[in-house]
């Protein structure tokens, strides 16, 4: 716009203004070059599926994944990779809960000096599933585990895990308690394992409530993002922030206009302390829209912002904070009742900056599944394309700050059944790395997958 103004008052120099705004105007409007360096796939000792849920990345450019692979018994242990940035696997462990039975990696983070975090489930003997933690020093060796049971002896899962600055440990999910069915469960260990405290939240409709993701200011307090079930709201999208010592600051219930299901997926903050969550609000009984809330430290709602796309399904899976801008992904509904690849930019102050979409070439669903930015503001995002003739394949794009697509990739395993990501990292010199799932059938769940991981690189 500002080139255009300048042209219209000086037509003396007119043409010398329309070429250097074209100059700079063309980072905008052209693909960037990206390249995938590598893609490393495990495979496990048995058939069935492996995969990897959750991944992080450390200053040398080292990369650490975890997820499940299948063992000879045909159940899940968690696997846990660390590969070096040429994709070179440094160390692998594989844990196997006292139970025999199925264990689950499905968050994961690294301190400062290397030792890594693995949250998830292991089954026990006789309490069914419990919360686990275990904690790796950088050269793989498994310095201690811990667990926790709810007071039912029956399903409990962490999903998320955080770090605060004195290398505490945070973990969040669900437990299963008598009287109160799941309810969300945080807790706080120091990095000796000792566990400091934990602390459930259980929606007035004492059913089930769960949390799905956690993250911890520079202060140490830590907010949960998930859903409860409640009396007359049935389910509410649910923020929770607790104090370094676990004292219960605020928790806020959001209810849709539909009075039915409205669940938090996302939370993340920005340099200010303000809170992000995001997920889906119901709006009738018959379609649910996108939805972005900003509430302040002190837990009051500044502004909500809802999405509603051409069809009657919409839903924010990821959120991620950079240069004073909030971006989401997800799905939207296009008018052919198909999922496609949806990314939303938002001001601090609740306006939507731009929004785009994107969809393979064959009537299916596409879905953005994981979100990351950088430190000008240019955010990546990777999830799913169904295209006319292939399988399922990862797709992972760039967007700039002002919403100019920049590069999409996409990646295909050498068995052309579906290929599916869970996670997005960048590491310090900007490069993109990619995990999930290749050649397996995500609907039927039938295929022999193997764990994959891709790096692009400018």
């Amino acid at each position: 716009m500002k080139s255009c103004k300048i042209y219209q008052r000086s037509n003396k120099n007119s043409l010398a203004i329309l070429v250097m705004s074209f100059l700079f105007l063309m980072p905008f409007f052209s693909f960037a070059q990206v390249n995938q360096e590598w893609a490393q796939t495990y495979a496990g000792s048995a058939k069935g599926m492996d995969e990897a849920h959750a991944m992080v990345t450390d200053v040398n450019g080292n990369i650490c994944i975890t997820g499940t692979t299948i063992n000879s018994n045909g159940d899940l242990d968690i696997i846990t990779l660390m590969y070096n940035h040429a994709g070179y696997l440094l160390w692998k462990d594989i844990f196997n809960g006292q139970g025999n039975d199925d264990d689950n990696g499905k968050a994961i983070a690294m301190d400062n000096i290397g030792n890594v975090y693995v949250a998830g489930y292991s089954t026990g003997k006789v309490t069914g599933e419990d919360m686990i933690l275990l904690k790796y020093d950088k050269f793989g060796t498994l310095l201690w585990s811990q667990i926790y049971n709810g007071s039912m002896d029956s399903s409990d899962q962490a999903s998320a895990i955080a770090l605060d600055k004195d290398g505490n440990i945070f973990i969040a999910g669900y437990s299963s308690n008598k009287g109160t069915g799941t309810d969300i469960t945080t807790l706080k260990f120091d990095n000796s394992g000792k566990r400091l405290w934990v602390k459930t939240f259980n929606g007035t409709a004492n059913e089930n409530d769960a949390a799905r993701g956690i993250v911890v200011d520079s202060l140490g307090n830590a907010y949960i993002i998930g859903y409860s079930i409640n009396k007359d709201t049935y389910y509410d999208i649910t923020t929770i922030k607790y104090s370094p010592s676990g004292d219960e600051q605020w928790v806020k219930t959001f209810n849709g206009k539909g009075n039915d299901y409205d669940e938090g997926n996302s939370i993340t903050l920005d340099d200010k302390g303000n809170v992000y969550v995001a997920g889906f609000t119901d709006v009738n009984d018959k379609r649910n829209d996108l939805i972005v809330i900003k509430y302040n430290t002190t837990g009051n709602e500044q502004w909500y912002q809802t999405f509603s796309g051409k069809g009657n399904d919409d839903e924010a899976r990821a959120i991620s904070f950079s240069s004073n801008k909030i971006y989401v992904t997800g799905h939207t509904t296009n008018k052919n009742g198909d999922y496609d690849i949806i990314t939303l930019c938002y001001s601090t102050s609740g306006s939507q900056l731009w929004m785009q979409t994107y969809g393979g070439d064959l009537k299916s669903d596409d879905e953005g599944i994981a979100i990351t930015t950088d430190v000008v503001g240019s955010c990546y995002i990777t999830g799913y394309l169904n295209n006319i003739g292939l399988s399922e394949s990862i797709a992972t794009m760039k967007y700039n700050s002002i919403g100019v697509l920049q590069y999409i990739k996409t990646f295909r395993g050498s068995e052309n059944f579906d290929d599916y990501p869970f996670a997005i990292a960048l590491d310090i010199l900007g490069n993109i790395f990619v995990t999930g799932a290749t050649n397996y059938d995500i609907i039927n769940n039938t295929n022999d997958g193997d764990i994959i991981l891709v790096k692009y690189s400018k």
